[in-house]
C-alpha cells in the first residue's frame, strides 16, 4: 500500500513541475531518498532557473540549498545576472542574520559573464558588495581576466602569483600589484615619469619598462624596478632605446630583450 502510494506520488509530482513547486519537490524527494525524482526536479530546474530563482519559495531557502541551486548549470540567456539578484535578494530577506553568507554566495555566480553595464549599474552600487572586501577583489579579478582574457589570465595565474600593471592607457606614474591567490591589490613605487602605452618585462624580478609616450612627446627611455630589493626603487640609469616608440610588444629570448 505504502509502496504504491510512493509510486503514485512519484508520477504525480514528475508531471506537476512549475516554477512555484519544484523546490519543494526536490526538497520532498530528497527527505524520501526518491533519486530519480530528485534527478527529474533537477533537470527541470537547472531549463528553468531564472524563474526558480525569482519564486517566493526560494527566499525561504537554507543556505545549503541556496548554494546547491547556484551550482546548477543553466544554458538561460543572462542566467548569471538572475543568480546576482537572486543571492541579494535572499540575504534581504533575512539581512541580519544572512549577510554573513552573501560573499560564500556571490563566489558563486560567474562574475565574468556579467556585462560591464550591469556591473558598473548594479553590482557596484549594492551595499552588501562594497562593504565587502572580499567580493571587490572577485570583481577584480572577474575584470582581468575578461581584460587579459580567460586563457590568458588563466596561464598567467599558473606561472606566477601575482601580476603587475603598470601606466596604463591614460597617461599615469602608478604601479599596483595583483596576487592571483588572495585577489588583493596592494601598491607599488610610482614609475619617474608618467607614460601612456609603455611596454614592460620581467627579467629575474627585474621589471624593465621601455618607451611610451605622454601627449605629442614620446619616449626611449628604459626604466628598471628590481624587486629582488627590499624597497625597490624606480632606476632611471640604464642605456635607452635607439628610437622612440609606444604602444608596442616586448619579449625576452634567449637572455636578450626583443
Amino acid at each position: 500500500m505504502i509502496h504504491s502510494l510512493k509510486e503514485y506520488c512519484r508520477k504525480f509530482f514528475k508531471a506537476s513541475f512549475n516554477g512555484e513547486n519544484c523546490l519543494k519537490i526536490r526538497s520532498y524527494s530528497n527527505r524520501y531518498n526518491m533519486g530519480d525524482l530528485v534527478q527529474a526536479a533537477e533537470t527541470f530546474i537547472s531549463k528553468n532557473l531564472g524563474a526558480v530563482l525569482k519564486s517566493a519559495e526560494f527566499l525561504q531557502f537554507g543556505v545549503d540549498d541556496v548554494k546547491a541551486l547556484l551550482k546548477l548549470e543553466s544554458e538561460q540567456d543572462s542566467i548569471d545576472e538572475d543568480k546576482y539578484r537572486s543571492v541579494v535578494s535572499w540575504t534581504k530577506h533575512d539581512k541580519d542574520r544572512r549577510r554573513k553568507h552573501f560573499s560564500d554566495l556571490f563566489r558563486l555566480i560567474q562574475l565574468e559573464n556579467l556585462s560591464n553595464e550591469f556591473l558598473n549599474d548594479v553590482v557596484h552600487k549594492e551595499e552588501l558588495v562594497g562593504s565587502s572586501v572580499e567580493c571587490t577583489n572577485l570583481i577584480t579579478a572577474a575584470a582581468l581576466s575578461r581584460f587579459l582574457g580567460a586563457q590568458v589570465y588563466k596561464k598567467m595565474k599558473g606561472q606566477s602569483d601575482e601580476i603587475l600593471i603598470l601606466c596604463g592607457v591614460s597617461c599615469q606614474r602608478s604601479v599596483a600589484k595583483f596576487n592571483t591567490k588572495t585577489n588583493q591589490w596592494s601598491n607599488m613605487p610610482d614609475t619617474n615619469i608618467a607614460r601612456e602605452r609603455p611596454s614592460a618585462v620581467n627579467y629575474n624580478q627585474q621589471i624593465l619598462l621601455m618607451g611610451g609616450s605622454k601627449g605629442s612627446t614620446y619616449y626611449n627611455s628604459v626604466d628598471m624596478l628590481d624587486l629582488n630589493d627590499e624597497n625597490p626603487k624606480w632606476d632611471s640609469n640604464l642605456p635607452s632605446m635607439g628610437e622612440k616608440r609606444y604602444g608596442f610588444a616586448s619579449t625576452l629570448l634567449d637572455g636578450k630583450l626583443l
